[in-house]
């Protein structure tokens, strides 16, 4: 009898031990950036040039400033340009990120400022 006692209160201490430890918060990961306020001000500076840029962007394709051999490209850039949106929009950026942003965003105002440099021309009637 004393040995089955022995055995059961083994088994109980084994199991409130095993809960113990499965309680036990994880390792917390790395604080999110978020609450740098240098990460929100290149969000910011970020938010308010793809807003340029996206005006920008609609200005040209009204004013017809996009060369029909550049649709293919001008389209690309569109979706890049929403993804940049969605990116910023979702938060969480942690200052190296928000930076890389800001070089695409810059680098995609270079690319639409040499489209839209010259009127697009019309194809040639025949």
């Amino acid at each position: 009898m004393k040995k089955i006692v022995h055995v059961a209160a083994t088994a109980v201490f084994a199991l409130a031990v095993s809960a113990v430890f499965a309680q036990a918060p994880a390792p917390k990961a790395a604080p999110a950036a978020k609450g740098d306020p240098k990460v929100a001000e290149c969000r910011a500076h970020n938010q308010a040039a793809h807003k340029a840029l996206m005006e920008e962007h609609a200005k040209a394709m009204k004013d017809h400033m996009i060369d029909p051999k550049e649709q293919s490209q001008f389209r690309a850039m569109e979706g890049r340009l929403h993804k940049h949106r969605a990116t910023l929009a979702k938060g969480g950026l942690t200052m190296k990120e928000c930076e890389a942003l800001g070089k695409e965003i810059a680098h995609e105002k270079t690319v639409l400022d040499k489209m839209a440099s010259t009127p697009a021309k019309a194809p040639a009637k025949k």
